[in-house]
């Protein structure tokens, strides 16, 4: 990724952030988007973004987590007149091939129950629910994951 590659990652995060019908400070994103290329960067992140006519109108990240082989899908996002096209869906699996490359075995996220499509694209794609793996007050917050050799047998 270039530099204007991260500035327009940045951008689309800022309007997803700005999407959310709840505040999402508890994440500390601010500090996120100040050091994208640390947390989205190499050796085991990527930032990745979809676009429309030249244009970017969709973000994912791939970030490292703990135990070493699992990776945490974060800021999947696309502009609303981007929607239905299916780029949501070629985000996800362009982001699960990325994690596979990068030698992560899991992939995690957390979203909350008002997304639903999200939930939806997620749970097609092999997403199983699980237990809280990080902090999230919010009280309708999920969590999931997926094996990455289930997911590309899909």
């Amino acid at each position: 990724m270039t530099g204007d590659d991260y500035a327009a990652f940045g951008t689309l995060v800022r309007e997803y952030v700005a999407s959310l019908p709840f505040v999402l400070d508890f994440q500390d994103y601010e500090g996120e988007l100040a050091g994208l290329e640390r947390v989205y960067g190499p050796p085991g992140g990527a930032a990745l973004l979809a676009e429309l006519d030249g244009s970017a109108v969709g973000c994912v990240g791939i970030m490292s987590l703990q135990p070493p082989a699992t990776a945490e899908l974060k800021r999947m996002y696309l502009q609303p007149t981007a929607r239905g096209r299916g780029l949501g869906r070629s985000l996800a699996e362009a982001a699960l091939a990325t994690a596979a490359r990068l030698g992560y075995e899991i992939v995690r996220l957390d979203t909350v129950a008002e997304l639903e499509a999200a939930n939806a694209l997620y749970r097609s794609m092999g997403f199983v629910e699980i237990a809280p793996y990080r902090h999230n007050p919010l009280p309708t917050a999920r969590f999931y994951e997926v094996a990455l050799r289930e997911a590309g047998s899909r």
